[in-house]
């Protein structure tokens, strides 16, 4: 299957048609469903949920959650690498301006 080819899942018994994730094939977009499934199955334990509807939505917004929080991180991560750079700049600038001119 190219990776520009739809395909069908199924989760959960519900049956998914015309299933396309761009830069993703079908081994990653597999994968993917059984980790929702697996996702599923830990939350309809834990929560102690049977209505599909509700485990559905429950298991949607925990991987919303990491989502969000994965681009918080990431920003997050990328704002400190900018900080740290402009120390180093400055300490370079600093030392460099101090170096006699020839």
């Amino acid at each position: 299957m190219k990776r520009s080819e739809s395909m069908t899942l199924t989760i959960k018994g519900f049956t998914l048609e015309d299933v396309y994730f761009e830069n993703l094939g079908p081994l990653e977009v597999n994968s993917l469903a059984a980790m929702v499934e697996n996702k599923i199955d830990q939350i309809s334990v834990e929560k102690r949920v049977v209505d599909t509807m509700k485990l559905f939505l429950h298991t949607a917004l925990y991987f919303a959650a990491q989502a969000y929080s994965n681009g918080e991180n990431a920003s997050s991560k990328k704002q400190d690498q900018e900080e740290q750079l402009d120390i180093a700049i400055d300490k370079l600038s600093s030392a460099l301006s101090r170096l006699p001119l020839e």
